[in-house]
């Protein structure tokens, strides 16, 4: 698997103490979708890219998310989100992405108990929401997650 990385948002739901984009969750969008639609079309006369990563602070929150997953699969790519899963542990919100070629989650999961977990993301409830992100997509044959 060839891919485009788009490290496009800062912004995010989190405040994990190790994230390299802590400093610059204020930043944001620093690409409009037209711009990341040439850059998407371009890409895609390149034969061996098939999958668009989005990353750096959390793509599931940004308002245009689910138009930047129609564009990626419109053009035929599959899509790879790196996150912390406060977005897709919704059955909807999942399901709404799966309609769009999305094929592969990147989740971190920290520590070894729920409550380190919790302190590190700087979020109360992040390790619930990840319990149930995994139990939603055990029944999901179609997708692949990286831990």
């Amino acid at each position: 698997m060839n891919k485009i990385i788009l490290k496009i948002w800062y912004s995010c739901n989190h405040r994990c103490d190790f994230c390299h984009a802590e400093f610059n969750k204020q930043i944001l969008e620093k690409e409009t979708l037209k711009t990341i639609k040439k850059i998407l079309h371009i890409k895609k006369n390149i034969k061996d890219i098939d999958t668009i990563l989005l990353s750096w602070g959390e793509p599931t929150i940004q308002s245009n998310f689910f138009r930047l997953l129609k564009i990626s699969s419109d053009l035929g790519f599959k899509t790879w989100v790196v996150t912390n899963g406060s977005m897709l542990y919704k059955k909807d919100f999942l399901n709404k992405c799966l309609e769009y070629n999305f094929k592969y989650i990147y989740l971190s999961v920290h520590g070894g108990s729920e409550k380190v977990h919790n302190i590190m993301t700087g979020t109360k409830n992040s390790f619930t929401q990840i319990k149930t992100l995994l139990w939603n997509l055990e029944w999901k044959k179609d997708i692949s997650l990286s831990l």
